[in-house]
């Protein structure tokens, strides 16, 4: 049986730093304790951001979630999120 994808996105942070995102590091350990392929990907500048929409759009994921703070960064993880929007199976 093939395993549950799960994809957790995060970026920036408002200030323009780069900071591990623990929270989604935490959650995707427990996902994989639980049977789920789960990866947690970075979003820092244009070229990850673009890696990152060609994740969403040749995987199937059964779920993309998203952590970020507001700022610049918000807009791009938005359009990310619509992107797995139209992705969702």
């Amino acid at each position: 049986m093939e395993k549950k994808k799960i994809l957790l996105v995060s970026s920036i942070n408002a200030g323009g730093r780069i900071q591990v995102p623990v929270g989604l590091v935490y959650l995707a350990s427990n996902l994989k304790r639980h049977g789920y392929e789960c990866e947690v990907f970075h979003v820092i500048d244009p070229q990850t951001l673009n890696v990152c929409r060609n994740k969403i759009l040749t995987n199937q994921y059964l779920f993309v979630g998203f952590s970020f703070w507001m700022g610049p960064s918000a807009l791009d993880l938005l359009t990310l999120a619509e992107t797995a929007k139209t992705r969702s199976i």
